[in-house]
C-alpha cells in the first residue's frame, strides 16, 4: 500500500470547487429570503448554488 505524504502548507481543495461563504453572504442570504425572494432567485443574485441558500 502507497502512503501519503502531508506536508505543511498543503491545502484542502473541495472537488466541488465551492468555497465557504463569508458571514456577510449569509447575512445577505437572510436578508433577501426575509424579502420574499425564492431560493433560486438568491442563488443566482450571488452566485451560488440553490441548495447553499436553502441551508442557510
Amino acid at each position: 500500500m502507497k502512503r501519503e505524504r502531508i506536508t505543511e502548507g498543503s491545502l484542502w481543495s473541495d472537488p466541488r470547487g465551492q468555497v465557504m461563504k463569508t458571514p456577510d453572504d449569509v447575512a445577505e442570504m437572510l436578508r433577501l429570503r426575509a424579502c420574499g425572494w425564492g431560493l433560486k432567485r438568491i442563488a443566482r443574485q450571488l452566485g451560488c448554488s440553490h441548495h447553499t441558500v436553502k441551508d442557510t
